[in-house]
């Protein structure tokens, strides 16, 4: 049974490591492409209360290597009755929340309320070194002060991803990192970690282990799964540029993939792009869109280790895996070959661990809501519309 540490933190810029203290119960969602998040409880006492309080933070590991670090954003104290005991219960934003905690100005040196030359940040390179000079432009050493996260340092640029212009406006950093991520097609995951003097900001490219990682309940490694396909949600994009109604510059992009076609459907949408008078422009962003509505693939699975292929040593978050998906018959459904874009993390205080990756495209998610949540989460939707229409 591997062994978990659940650490304390200093608030930044160092982040040094404090003592650690014992695991009632963690729960982690790690992301490729997004912010981690976790919840930790662990008994009262006062020096748990002092290191785990405003500011601070928490390292969570497995076998000694690092799983989840960031900082306290909610810390609850509440009485077990059942248990008799006090618990401490934090929830925590993994550090990539610094970058999601800024947004995308056009003028990175400018002050907020000076943004008067540039409508758009953006930037024509390949999608790694436009990645890495928007973290830099908006979070870095060369944005406003400001803005600018204290110690921030920008990793090397592993120059993956055909030149073309990427840009955006007052988006969050990170969302708009995996936009681009998404739009170039190089599955680049973003890393955000501690140094011992503040923060390192970097990329990486998922590693291919699709002919050596392999997964299913022939191989016994495969307990469970859930595999969703969901069908195209745009596969024709209208582009309009400058210009006053019948006389305004229009594109039109239409998906040529079979699997698009495959669901019959045709779906459109219509992107108003006043602002630009470059049929390039217009294309790009058309094309975007449909790549963004093409069919997606999520399948959240419940792993066991074998000697063969264990989680932190021979996978992990961001890796191309491959999952053969079909029942103990041997009745074959699908087989995935992607990247694990999330890992869901629990452990209880006996050491009890579970272990669930979601493998697909960039929709899949490791925690799948129930029917009575997402019927909730609708709602919530549309109470939402009805607030910004009123």
């Amino acid at each position: 049974m591997p062994d978990w540490d659940l650490f304390t933190r200093e608030a930044g810029p160092r982040y040094s490591l404090g003592p650690a203290v014992p695991i009632v119960s963690v729960k982690a969602i790690r992301r490729h492409l997004g912010v981690s998040t976790a919840i930790a409880v662990t008994p009262y006492s006062a020096a748990a209360s002092a290191w785990l309080g405003k500011g601070r933070g928490i390292s969570v590991h497995r076998d000694g290597r690092e799983e989840f670090a960031g900082q306290i954003v909610q810390r609850r104290i509440t009485w077990d009755a059942e248990n008799a005991r006090f618990l401490i219960t934090v929830q925590c934003a993994g550090d990539e929340q610094v970058l999601a905690d800024r947004l995308v100005f056009p003028d990175p040196l400018r002050a907020p309320d000076d943004q008067t030359v540039n409508d758009y940040w953006q930037r024509t390179a390949p999608a790694s070194t436009a990645m890495l000079q928007l973290i830099s432009d908006q979070a870095g050493p060369t944005c406003h002060a400001d803005r600018q996260v204290t110690g921030l340092i920008i990793g090397e640029d592993p120059g993956v991803g055909t030149p073309r212009k990427y840009r955006a406006l007052f988006t969050d950093v990170m969302t708009t990192l995996g936009t681009i991520s998404v739009a170039s097609k190089t599955g680049l995951g973003v890393r955000v970690a501690p140094t011992g003097a503040g923060l390192r900001a970097s990329l990486y490219v998922p590693r291919d282990l699709r002919d050596t990682v392999r997964f299913s309940t022939e191989l016994g490694n495969l307990l469970g799964f859930d595999y969703t396909e969901t069908g195209p949600t745009v596969t024709d994009a209208l582009a309009a540029g400058q210009g006053d109604l019948h006389l305004r510059l229009r594109r039109l992009v239409s998906s040529t993939s079979t699997d698009v076609a495959a669901w019959g459907r045709r779906i459109w949408t219509y992107l108003d792009r006043r602002d630009t008078s470059d049929a390039a422009d217009l294309i790009q962003d058309a094309t975007d869109q449909v790549a963004d509505g093409t069919p997606t693939v999520s399948l959240a699975v419940t792993l066991t280790d074998s000697q063969a292929v264990r989680y932190g040593r021979d996978w992990g978050l961001g890796d191309m895996v491959t999952v053969y998906v079909g029942g103990p018959d041997q009745t074959s459904v699908a087989t995935v070959a992607d990247v694990v874009r999330e890992v869901y993390l629990e452990v209880t205080e006996t050491g009890a661990e579970s272990i669930r990756p979601a493998i697909g495209t960039d929709d899949a998610t490791a925690v799948i809501p129930s029917p009575t949540q997402q019927a909730l989460a609708a709602v919530g939707r549309r109470l939402s519309s009805l607030e910004t229409r009123k």
